[in-house]
């Protein structure tokens, strides 16, 4: 459990500091900073941001930004620059992959959800699920995204070793093909889950389902036009109510309540495997009324994990957590 983070020029915050329990309700108004706090303890779990991008995350004005963490015994400090970031735990360099295998974390954003960057965001949540059973997929995309860059600097070279590409092509094809088994199995065996939690809170059907892209014959194509076209991108994650897709046929709040039940499977994942992610819920109150808020919030709470939750001011009773432009009121 994270017992409490400082951050120095992160975002919006100059100096920040504050203790955290089980549940804890971060509460401000718009631009108060609530949703960079929670980047802030997602980043420090993760050794990224959310976008994967420091652009922005130092305060402007400033040099470097910093976020140091009290994870029960561990501690984690992150020292950002324009164009790099540190990460240590326990005053030892570590890599992104170490704070990931060590702290799990789950995030809820509905904004990336309905953007354009859902699939991105929708493929990490599936990851995240395959990850709290085989711990492997981590290497597996790291390596897709090995053979990625390796073959977009082949595509490039005016003379094209086409032998070399044939041969990376092999390995890429295998390691899209595993990535995209492993995801639709994981997706396969938290559909009824999420069916069941969704038909809790409405009388329509919701049913998720990975479907895999084919994995044609392009490389071809890719040598006329030199950029990469057989890849992971090629999946999607098709989601419907009703029969309808999601996306095109439901409301917002229909859309929140569709990510909890999807959200909540992987958490579920993870504690039936003895882990406890800790849960990052990000403006889940707006666009849904007042009976929905009740019981979304009602079943994040009774989870045993951690849970970090942004608010105008909905939910009380817990730790608070009160912002006013990036400071404790």
């Amino acid at each position: 459990m994270i017992e409490r983070v400082i951050l120095s020029n992160f975002r919006n915050f100059s100096i920040f500091k504050s203790d955290f329990e089980r549940v804890n309700i971060i509460k401000g108004r718009n631009g108060a900073g609530k949703t960079n706090l929670l980047e802030a303890i997602y980043f420090s779990l993760n050794g990224h941001p959310f976008s994967r991008n420091l652009k922005g995350i130092i305060k402007h004005g400033t040099e470097q930004a910093s976020i140091s963490s009290q994870f029960s015994s561990e501690a984690i400090h992150i020292t950002v620059f324009k164009d790099r970031k540190i990460l240590k735990l326990n005053g030892k360099p570590v890599r992104v992959i170490d704070l990931k295998k060590k702290f799990p974390c789950v995030d809820y954003s509905i904004n990336s959800f309905i953007s354009f960057k859902s699939k991105d965001y929708l493929f990490s949540l599936i990851d995240r699920g395959v990850f709290a059973k085989n711990e492997r997929i981590v290497e597996w995309l790291l390596e897709y995204k090995r053979l990625l860059a390796t073959k977009r600097k082949l595509l490039k070279k005016e003379n094209i070793d086409k032998v070399a590409l044939d041969v990376l092509n092999e390995k890429l094809k295998h390691t899209v093909e595993s990535i995209s088994n492993i995801r639709k199995r994981l997706v396969s065996s938290i559909e009824d889950c999420v069916a069941n939690c969704f038909n809790s809170f409405t009388s329509k059907s919701l049913r998720v389902e990975y479907v895999v892209g084919k994995v044609r014959d392009g490389f071809n194509e890719e040598l006329i036009k030199r950029r990469v076209l057989v890849s992971l991108k090629k999946d999607s994650l098709k989601i419907s109510m009703d029969g309808l897709d999601l996306f095109m046929f439901s409301s917002v709040g229909e859309k929140k309540v569709a990510l909890l039940c999807i959200v909540l499977a992987i958490v579920k994942l993870y504690n039936e495997n003895g882990r406890l992610p800790v849960f990052i819920v990000d403006d889940l109150e707006g666009d849904l009324d007042s009976g929905t808020q009740k019981k979304a919030f009602k079943t994040i709470i009774e989870l045993p994990n951690q849970v970090f939750i942004t608010t105008l001011g909905a939910y009380s009773g817990f730790n608070t957590i009160e912002l006013d432009g990036g400071s404790l009121v």
